[in-house]
């Protein structure tokens, strides 16, 4: 090449050298990064099975409503029951894998419910034992759960007939011509949990005052907005408006033993949980 070639491509010379540089760096930012697929294997998993943990007490509504719901259970959930108050165990069923006897506050029972037994399951289905699943399309709700591949969701809430409350939360409220929305928060009422974040939150429950609830919720779904900042396939909390259950708003855990107050429970993500999430994730830390 003559000096007037090397003259008419030398302005160019610079700007090659940049996309070969750059080129180099992107290459070695994708070969180091943590892997995508193994980020969504390791915190959601199917097929769902699902292990749904409610109260009962010894008020013959709530006897009456879960004789009914265990004839409507799918096949892939399984259910433990807390006991609280004056109550035998009058719900026996092949569908009961557990119970346990408690004072009649939820946070005290979901933290006595055994580890090794909610391993075997993907999630949680926390529920409060006034509501009803009998008209619950289940089906559709675990096809958008395998879509969305969720580790924080709930059905909307619909107050059930010659009931006036269903919640107190307007995202959560049963839409008809709705759809399966990403929301601020859900709530302890009827939220599904993965169990691949439950240590996270078991030990939360273990240093709080469980005579609350209050927070618990408000954790899970901060610890579904970081995975999902991570960029793991998986979405925020999520809500299907169109897609409920049935709030009959009993009031029976309404009894001193518990108290509808923050305590000291509703604290933001601690160093040592944001940890724990990067953990399941395998990101260096």
């Amino acid at each position: 090449m003559d000096y007037a070639s090397l003259k008419r491509i030398r302005p160019w010379l610079g700007l090659v050298l940049l996309v070969v540089l750059l080129t180099s760096i992107v290459f070695r930012r994708e070969k180091y990064r943590p892997s995508l697929q193994t980020t969504k294997i390791a915190i959601f998993e199917h097929p769902i099975k699902v292990l749904l943990v409610s109260a009962v007490s010894g008020d013959v509504r709530s006897i009456n409503l879960w004789r009914k719901n265990l004839q409507n259970m799918a096949k892939n959930i399984d259910v433990f029951f807390c006991f609280y108050g004056d109550i035998t165990n009058e719900l026996a069923n092949t569908k009961v894998v557990g119970t346990i006897y408690g004072s009649g506050c939820k946070a005290e029972h979901w933290y006595n419910v055994p580890m090794e037994l909610i391993r075997k399951y993907t999630h949680l289905w926390l529920c409060d034992e006034d509501i009803e699943i009998t008209n619950f399309d289940w089906k559709s709700f675990e096809r958008i759960m395998i879509e969305k591949k969720a580790v924080v969701i709930q059905p909307s809430i619909k107050a059930a007939k010659g009931v006036t409350r269903s919640t107190d939360i307007d995202h959560l409220r049963y839409k008809p011509n709705g759809r399966v929305k990403e929301v601020p928060r859900t709530e302890v009422q009827s939220c599904l949990v993965s169990t691949k974040i439950w240590p996270i939150l078991y030990e939360r429950l273990k240093k709080s005052d469980r005579r609350s609830v209050w927070g618990l919720d408000t954790c899970w779904d901060d610890i579904a907005r970081l995975l999902n900042s991570y960029d793991t396939g998986t979405p925020p909390p999520i809500v299907t408006q169109h897609l409920y259950v049935e709030h009959h708003d009993f009031r029976s855990m309404n009894n001193g033993a518990c108290t509808r107050h923050c305590i000291d429970n509703c604290k933001p993500l601690s160093e040592t949980e944001v940890s724990k999430c990067k953990s399941l994730l395998n990101i260096k830390l």
